[in-house]
Formats: structure tokens, sequence, C-alpha cells
């Protein structure tokens, strides 16, 4: 807005003025008050804080036309807003719990009171009593029918607690009392700390719908954390189902393995297409158990379990069925494995041969075969 005499004594914020400013701070907050008035013939904005005595009383009957402007601004919005009443326990919550919307319903005998609310029904109304005590005006806010309203009478569902000297907003009085029926016709629960008297503006919608979709959050989260504890319980029902299906099939297999002969069971483990595999899972060839197998001295073997092996590494071996017979890379020499030291490369030396190049003070430090370190 641009400094001009058509505005003289306007307050506006710092962000919303044009043109040369007086006494303007640098970084200057943009909901900082300026004063349009004349200094040194020009028409300029100054900081409203840095404002002399003097200037003050030259323009004193213009800030008071707009502070009281911008106060009637601010009551006739606070009095366009709706606003919502929760917490009430008695009986007549029904008619307590609502939101209630502004109306205009003026009273010749009431020409200060703030405002007159009407609940979303229709069938209840919020407004201000005001009475005489000791010659002094209390006002009381009141819910009731619309007789009740209308005639301004302290009668009806709620009340507030304590009457004021002067005509507040609802939502800034803070105990309230509710009536409540009962065997002898009925009482007033006062105060009902419960209840809360709220202004409907842009802050409370936003905190409300804020709560709304945090709980519209959480029963989501809680619904998907059911949905899925429940798949998983399926799923742990289904694996485990089909794992005794497995284990069943595994012990048929097992005895079916069993019945058949020790060269049958070289055949179906050496030649077979289930070959490879006895050759990558721990399944015993032999008796078709499901332990850690062994292979022989013969790269092609299928391996065996620790029980069906035994401990007479020299034995003919039962997983492939061939003889443990090792040639000795030195002396040409072959032996059975219990004479022959064999190597982690898996090549062996017999240990005639090891004894005589430790004798030498020659000891192997390399593979004969391969040059693997020892």
């Amino acid at each position: 807005m641009q400094a001009s005499s058509d505005i003289a004594g306007t307050i506006i914020p710092f962000a919303k003025t044009i043109g040369p400013t007086y006494m303007a701070r640098e970084g200057e907050g943009c909901h900082e008050p300026f004063i349009c008035i004349k200094i040194h013939g020009r028409w300029k904005w100054q900081r409203l804080e840095t404002l002399s005595a003097a200037r003050w009383g030259t323009w004193a009957s213009e800030i008071s036309k707009t502070i009281n402007t911008l106060g009637q601004n601010a009551v006739v919005a606070d009095k366009q807003m709706s606003i919502e009443i929760t917490g009430s326990t008695a009986t007549s919550a029904d008619s307590i719990n609502a939101i209630w919307m502004p109306i205009d319903s003026p009273h010749e005998d009431f020409p200060n009171e703030f405002n007159v609310y009407k609940s979303h029904d229709g069938n209840r109304y919020l407004y201000c009593t005001i009475k005489l005590d000791n010659g002094v005006r209390k006002y009381q806010w009141w819910i009731g029918t619309k007789p009740n309203m209308e005639h301004r009478k302290p009668w009806g569902f709620m009340k507030q607690h304590t009457p004021t000297t002067s005509p507040f907003p609802p939502w800034q009085i803070n105990q309230w009392d509710d009536w409540t029926l009962n065997v002898d016709g009925g009482s007033w629960h006062a105060p009902n700390t419960s209840i809360q008297v709220s202004v409907m503006d842009k802050e409370y919608i936003l905190s409300k719908e804020k709560k709304k979709l945090d709980a519209e959050f959480d029963n989501f989260k809680k619904e998907l954390e059911a949905n899925v504890k429940s798949t998983l319980q399926a799923c742990d029902t289904i694996r485990e189902q089909h794992s005794k299906r497995v284990d069943d099939y595994r012990n048929m297999s097992r005895v079916l393995f069993n019945n058949l002969s020790k060269e049958e069971r070289v055949k179906l483990a050496d030649t077979s297409t289930f070959r490879t595999l006895f050759k990558k899972e721990d399944l015993c060839s032999c008796c078709l158990a499901s332990k850690k197998t062994t292979k022989c001295i013969h790269s092609d073997c299928t391996g065996a379990c620790e029980t069906c092996r035994g401990d007479n590494e020299d034995a003919i071996c039962c997983a492939c069925g061939k003889e443990q017979i090792l040639e000795c890379p030195i002396c040409q020499a072959s032996y059975q494995p219990s004479f022959m030291n064999i190597f982690k490369c898996k090549h062996a030396v017999c240990w005639r041969c090891n004894c005589k190049a430790y004798e030498a003070k020659r000891p192997l430090k390399k593979c004969p075969m391969c040059r693997a370190e020892l």
C-alpha cells in the first residue's frame, strides 16, 4: 500500500507497505505495524513504536479510529465463527454436545449481548441472559429451547456456572453446569469440568482434522497389523502342513530306499538322475537319512553318514562301492588311506616318504602334486 493523504493514520503490517519508510530496521519483521504519516512534507510509513510523543498527539485521533476499527472487525469475525461443545456426560448430553452456528437474533432488551447460536439440528439454542444483582448487570450463557431463547429465559439444559459482569464469548467461559435427570426429577452437575466450549477457528479445525486423521491412521495401522498377523499365521499353518507332508514323503522314501539291495542303492545314488541330489545335499546315499555326510577319497563319491560309514577308513566305501587305495607320488607305491598323509588339497604322500624327508632335514613344505603350501 502506497503512503498518501487518503490513508493518513492507517496502520498496516510492514509487509503490505509500499514506498518510503521511516525508522525501519534492517531485516524488518513482516508483521511489524507501520503508520502512514506526513514527515518533512512527504507521506511515509513509520514504525509505530518509534512514533514520538508530539507526533502521537498529532495522529491520536486517526490511531484511535484505526484501533477501534480493528477491534470491531475482530469482534465481527469472532461472532461469525461457529463453536463446538464437547464433554457433557449428562442425560441431556445429546442436546449439548454439538456444533453451534451463529444466527442473527437480536433482542431489544439485550443490546450488548455477544451472540446467539443454534445447534446443528436446529432444536436448541445457546444464548446469553441478563439479570440485575444488587444493581449490577450479570451475564450468563444458557442452552435452551427456542421460546426460552426468544425471551432470554434462564432455563434449559446447560448454563454458565458463574455469571459475569461482561458479555464474554462462550469459549472464554471455563466452567459450565449441565442438567441430569434422576429419580427426584433432576439436578445440576455443577461444575462439569469435562465440558469444553471451543471456537472453530482455523487452528481448531486443523487440530480437529489432524486428530481425526491420526485416529484413522491408527485404526488403519491396527487393521493392517491384524491382517499381517492373520496372514503370517495362515502362512505358518500352511508351512507346517507342507513341512509335515515333506517329512511323511521323506520317511516313506527312506523305507523304500532301505528295502533296496546294496547294489540297487549304489546304482540309484551313482548313476540315476538323483545323483546330483545325493552329491549336493546332506542326504546319505546308503540309508537316505538327512544327516551330515562325508565322501571317501574318490571325488565322485555320493557320500554317506557317519553311522553307515563306520570307523574303518580303509574299508570299501559304502556309498560308491570303490576300494580305498591311494598312490604315493614320491615312491609310486599304493597304500590304504590310513597309511597316507592326506593334505588339505586332497593329495597324499605315504608316511614312509614323509618320515624319510623329515629325517633328511628336508620336511615337505609343498604338495608334490599341486605345489600348495602345507
